[in-house]
C-alpha cells in the first residue's frame, strides 16, 4: 500500500515539495515536510529557460530527491506547468532531472492543472453557493467556478505574474500608463470569464502564491481564511510607489516576491473590481492537495 507520498509542484516561478502520509494527513494536516525553492523558470518571459534558472532547477531537484530517499517515500508525483509546457528547452530539462534524480515529471495542460486546483479546494468545507478560484502562478492563472463544490467551467490563462510584469512593467516603480495598458489587456484577455459570470455573483478563493502574502500568519490547517478587500488595496497602495529595491527590503512581503507583487496585486484587485466580489477566501489547498486526492482516489 502507498503510503507516504512526495508532491513536486514545478511552477514557473517556484518549485515546492509537499511529502506526507496519505492515510492520515486529510484527517490531521500533519505535514512529513515540506519546502519552497524560487527558481524562475519563467525570467524574462523567454521561449527557453535561462541558463542559470536551468541549473537552479536542476539542483533543486536533485535536492528534492534527496529528500524523497531520506523520508523514505513510497511514492513521487512530479507536476510541470507552464514554463515547462512552453519553453523549448523544457523537454531537455525533464529528461536531464530523470536521468540524474528518481523525479519523473508530468507535464501537465492548463485545464488539468485546473481540475486539480478545483480537486483541491473542494476538499475543504466551503460555503455553499458560487466560487470562483483563482491560482496565480508565474506563467499563467487559472479560474475556476465552482458551484457547492460542483465545477462549472473552468479556464487557464497565459497571464502569469512573470507575463504581465515582462510585458508591462516598464519603469520602477510602475508608471499610470503601465497599469493603464495592463488594465485594458486583462480586460481584454478575460472576456471569457466575464462572460461566464455574467450575473453571477461569487465569492473569491485565492489559492497558492500570491495570497499567501495577504494573511498575517501562514494558511495552515484545512479552513478558508477570509480576508477583506481592504486588505488587498491597502497592501497595494504601500507598494506602488515604492521601486523595487524599495519592495525588497520594506520587510512587508518576502523578497523573492518583490519584483512581481505590485502587478500581482493590481491583477487581484481587478478581478474583484470588474465582477463585484463581496467576500474573499484564502484556500491552503491548491493543486498539490488536488494531485494527492487524485493519487488517493477521493472525490
Amino acid at each position: 500500500m502507498v503510503d507516504r507520498i512526495a508532491i513536486i509542484d514545478l511552477g514557473t516561478n517556484t518549485f515546492h515539495i509537499l511529502i506526507v502520509d496519505a492515510s492520515s494527513f486529510l484527517a490531521t494536516q500533519e505535514v512529513v515536510y515540506r519546502e519552497r525553492e524560487y527558481v524562475f523558470l519563467g525570467k524574462g518571459n523567454k521561449e527557453k529557460i535561462d541558463h542559470d534558472s536551468y541549473l537552479k532547477g536542476i539542483d533543486t531537484l536533485i535536492h528534492f530527491s534527496q529528500l524523497i530517499s531520506k523520508y523514505r517515500v513510497d511514492k513521487i508525483i512530479a507536476l510541470g506547468t507552464e514554463a515547462l509546457r512552453k519553453t523549448s528547452n523544457g523537454p531537455a530539462f525533464c529528461a536531464e532531472v530523470l536521468s540524474k534524480t528518481s523525479i519523473n515529471i508530468e507535464i501537465i495542460d492548463g485545464l488539468q492543472e485546473a481540475a486539480l486546483i478545483a480537486k483541491g479546494v473542494s476538499l475543504l468545507d466551503l460555503p455553499k453557493g458560487d466560487h470562483l478560484v483563482m491560482d496565480i502562478g508565474g506563467g499563467s492563472v487559472e479560474f475556476i467556478h465552482l458551484k457547492n463544490k460542483k465545477v462549472q467551467w473552468a479556464q487557464s490563462f497565459k497571464i502569469g505574474i512573470s507575463v504581465l510584469y515582462n510585458s508591462f512593467q516598464t519603469s520602477e516603480p510602475i508608471s499610470p500608463d503601465d497599469l493603464n495598458k495592463l488594465d485594458a489587456f486583462l480586460d481584454l484577455s478575460l472576456q471569457s470569464l466575464w462572460n461566464h459570470l455574467e450575473g453571477v455573483e461569487p465569492s473569491l478563493i485565492g489559492a497558492s502564491g500570491t495570497f499567501e502574502v495577504l494573511i498575517s500568519t501562514k494558511t495552515s490547517g484545512n479552513e478558508l481564511v477570509q480576508i477583506e478587500q481592504t486588505q488587498v488595496s491597502s497592501l497595494y497602495e504601500t507598494l506602488l510607489s515604492m521601486n523595487l529595491e524599495e519592495r525588497t527590503s520594506s520587510g512587508l512581503i518576502a523578497k523573492e516576491r518583490a519584483k512581481y507583487i505590485v502587478v500581482a496585486l493590481h491583477l487581484v484587485l481587478f478581478v474583484c473590481s470588474r465582477l463585484t466580489i463581496k467576500k474573499a477566501f484564502i484556500s491552503p489547498y491548491a493543486m498539490k492537495e488536488g494531485a494527492l486526492a487524485e493519487a488517493m482516489n477521493l472525490d
